[in-house]
């Protein structure tokens, strides 16, 4: 038989003309009754198998149109529909002319029988009334068909953000596994009990364990204090269905287990991840044998800048000593014996005839009582004899005063004699200090007044400069010359067990305590 299946889904199409022709049957297709008609006009065939709901025209009207066509009107027609299987829709296809209908599924055995049956029998003349009711379902089928596209336009869409979502997954999950193994620390996955289900592979050069080892183990046998301080408090977290929060175990004893049994210094954070298999814990562990390594260097070198800075202060402390006194027993006796010969000069040279001679006698000893002085300025500067002798108190008062009158600034001095004195070292670090300080002040500092204060208790002795200048941020570097002003000051102080302690803010002035231990009296 030649056979028109109508039918606007191509995969049903394809189908049914499949299993007709490997039944022996031509079979020609149309998308719709329009098609068809068209089809029909220049092809004979022996019976139509038309589907019901499709686009233009659909089955119903097509079986009015064959009816009422001159040459085609006793053309056998099976209905063949899985939108309108009730009762109802089955009459109306008997009165618009169809004369057979069928509900899909159906087995190509059934179809063919149908067809056989169709093209026996007498045709079904079309009812006129029932074109009507084909017009209101037709109404009613292209609104249906129209929600349907949209719900496919939907579904579409819908598809193609889901392919696009899942797409981007594969993309994201591509990134995290780029990330995850190529880590410079060692990255392993742990779930609730601890039990490590991922690694990267750091973590296998850093523990030393081949991967498959360490898949399935206790996060404890490679580090056993982290574990026993991380993993309770991740499984309060757990029992209470919370996501635990993201830590980092900061302490510096923390030790991690290679395989070789090599104990070594680790730093590790653990950051809570949702999976697929519920909340895990990430740990990234950090090799620190390098790290603590160079800070141990670091701390040894800055130790050996330290002591060679003392003994460098030590020696200059000994220099100053060596030719403050050089410049006392020699140059300065020297130049007291030259004045006491230019004065015996001056007095036997008295006479009216030698009295240019005597007036440059006294021009000479004017100029030797000023030599006088600047050495004893100089002799100060290098090592005040009055720290040697008097003690640190008299050496401040003495500093003071001086400072008071070279800047101009109201300064004052309180405190009381040390006895029994500090050691000699600690004295000279307090003097060099608050000469510094003083320095400091009256090139920075713009101060109207400043305080010094010595203060002695028992056990230790406290040296406080206060000024009241304009101040600085004392958690910022204050500007330069002050700053390495600071340094060194703090350096000297620490150098020989002084605490060292600052207060500064904007407007509000600065203070400088020194405090050092004396033993008990």
């Amino acid at each position: 038989m030649n056979l028109l299946i109508v039918d606007d889904t191509p995969i049903n199409l394809k189908l049914l003309r499949a299993q007709l022709e490997a039944e022996g049957h031509a079979v020609f297709e149309a998308h719709d009754g329009m098609d068809a008609l068209a089809l029909l006009e220049r092809q004979r065939v022996d019976a139509v198998v038309s589907d019901v709901l499709m686009p233009r025209m659909d089955g119903y009207r097509l079986c009015h149109e064959i009816r009422k066509h001159a040459r085609l009107h006793d053309l056998p027609i099976i209905l063949y529909t899985s939108t309108y299987t009730s009762p109802g829709d089955e009459k109306l296809a008997l009165n618009v002319g169809a004369d057979k209908y069928m509900t899909k599924p159906a087995s190509v055995e059934t179809l063919v029988a149908a067809l056989h049956v169709v093209i026996t029998q007498p045709h079904i003349a079309p009812r006129a009334e029932a074109l009507v009711e084909v017009e209101v379902l037709k109404e009613y089928s292209e609104r249906l068909v129209s929600k349907l596209e949209e719900k496919n336009t939907e579904l579409q869409v819908q598809t193609e953000m889901l392919t696009a979502e899942i797409a981007e997954h594969k993309r994201a999950e591509k990134r995290f596994h780029t990330l995850f193994e190529f880590a410079p620390d060692a990255v392993m996955m742990i779930d609730q009990q601890g039990i490590i289900r991922l690694v990267n592979r750091q973590a296998e050069a850093v523990f030393g364990y081949p991967r498959d080892e360490l898949l399935g183990q206790r996060l404890e046998i490679l580090m056993p204090e982290a574990f026993r301080l991380a993993h309770a408090d991740l499984r309060q977290g757990f029992l209470k269905n919370a996501m635990p929060r993201a830590m980092g175990l900061d302490r510096s004893d923390l030790l991690g287990l290679r395989k070789d049994g090599t104990v070594f210094p680790v730093d590790i954070s653990l950051s809570p991840m949702e999976s697929e298999n519920g909340i895990m814990v990430a740990a990234a562990v950090r090799d620190m044998t390098e790290r603590k390594r160079a800070e141990e260097a670091l701390r040894g070198y800055a130790t050996r800048l330290r002591e060679l800075s003392h003994r460098l202060r030590t020696v200059e402390e000994a220099e100053r000593h060596a030719i403050s006194r050089e410049l006392h027993d020699r140059i300065g006796q020297e130049l007291s014996t030259l004045g006491l010969i230019l004065g015996s000069l001056g007095a036997k040279l008295s006479q009216e005839s030698l009295r240019a001679v005597h007036k440059q006698l006294q021009d000479m000893q004017g100029l030797l009582k000023s030599m006088v002085a600047n050495v004893r300025d100089v002799m100060a500067e290098l090592r005040p004899p009055v720290l040697d002798d008097y003690g640190l108190l008299a050496a401040l008062r003495q500093l003071v005063i001086e400072f008071g009158r070279r800047s101009g600034i109201a300064a004052e001095l309180s405190g009381v004699d040390l006895l029994p004195r500090l050691p000699s070292i600690v004295e000279t670090a307090m003097f060099r200090i608050s000469q510094e300080a003083l320095n400091n002040i009256a090139k920075h500092a713009q101060a109207k007044n400043v305080e010094v204060s010595l203060f002695a208790a028992p056990d230790r002795v406290v040296l406080d400069i206060t000024d009241d200048g304009v101040g600085f941020d004392a958690n910022e570097t204050p500007p330069d010359q002050q700053h390495w002003g600071l340094i060194t000051m703090r350096e000297r102080a620490e150098a020989v067990g002084i605490a060292f302690r600052l207060e500064s803010a904007p407007g509000a002035g600065t203070r400088i305590a020194l405090e050092a231990e004396r033993a008990a009296t």
